[in-house]
């Protein structure tokens, strides 16, 4: 618990396509009419099936329900829900957490061997603290900070001393699609509303500063992640969907 805690948020955005038509569209037959207005939609939530990066790769999973079962690779991890406000996650990548959902389906307490966690939420369902008190005695909270439906800024407290903080950036022509929804994992609570440009992490004798650039398939689904760190190339990630 001694190592603050920092949070990359990973949000993306969305492509919007306009066909234009001739004024005399109206003299096509119907049935042409209707096909060259129709919308290729998903008929249910897009859900993210792998990431592969040159960090890890996953293969995400998920129940009837659309919410997620976890994803395998070498960084595993695997969600059950023995009830409708219970979350059991454990996993090679985590430490086995046992969640507590509020009536919204917002995670509300976490507890593991190391921790309980405590989470708290804006009227939009954003995450607006989190709480960690450790079995150890001591206490890590995060601040989350937002404007205009975005996370403004991130900060770290170690007890009542801020050990850093991280200020972020948005393509305001890119709407999120890669939120927790897409991933299955809404009892995470609403994530920011455009696509993630830059984040800078503030600690006491460093600043990185990450941009973030993507691409997109003809649905506006993201298929490629890519970001530096101080101008340098760090991770890329691919995305495929079901």
């Amino acid at each position: 618990m001694k190592n603050f805690l920092t949070a990359f948020i990973i949000i993306p955005g969305l492509l919007f396509f306009v066909a234009c038509k001739k004024d005399n569209s109206a003299l096509a037959p119907q049935s042409e009419k209707l096909v060259t207005q129709k919308v290729n939609k998903p008929s249910a939530p897009t859900r993210v099936k792998t990431e592969i990066s040159n960090y890890a790769s996953k293969t995400y999973y998920y129940n009837a329900d659309l919410n997620s079962l976890g994803y395998t690779g070498s960084l595993s991890a695997t969600y059950s829900y023995p009830d409708a406000l219970h979350i059991i996650e454990a996993g090679a990548a985590v430490l086995e957490t046992h969640y507590d959902l509020n009536k919204k389906g917002l995670i509300e307490k976490g507890v593991n061997t190391n921790s309980d966690i405590y989470y708290l939420y804006n009227s939009k369902n954003q995450l607006t603290e989190r709480f960690i008190q450790g079995h150890d005695g001591d206490i890590d909270v995060l601040i989350y900070i937002y404007k205009d439906g975005n996370l403004d800024s991130l900060k770290s407290f170690a007890g009542d001393i801020l050990s850093s903080y991280q200020t972020f950036t948005y393509y305001t022509d890119k709407p999120n699609v890669l939120n927790n929804e897409t991933f299955g994992e809404a009892f995470r609570g609403a994530e920011s509303k455009n696509l993630l440009k830059s984040s800078t992490f503030h600690g006491f004798n460093d600043t990185q500063v990450r941009d973030y650039s993507y691409s997109f398939d003809a649905l506006g689904r993201v298929t490629t992640k890519s970001n530096t760190i101080n101008g340098n190339p760090e991770f890329n990630f691919a995305y495929t969907y079901y």
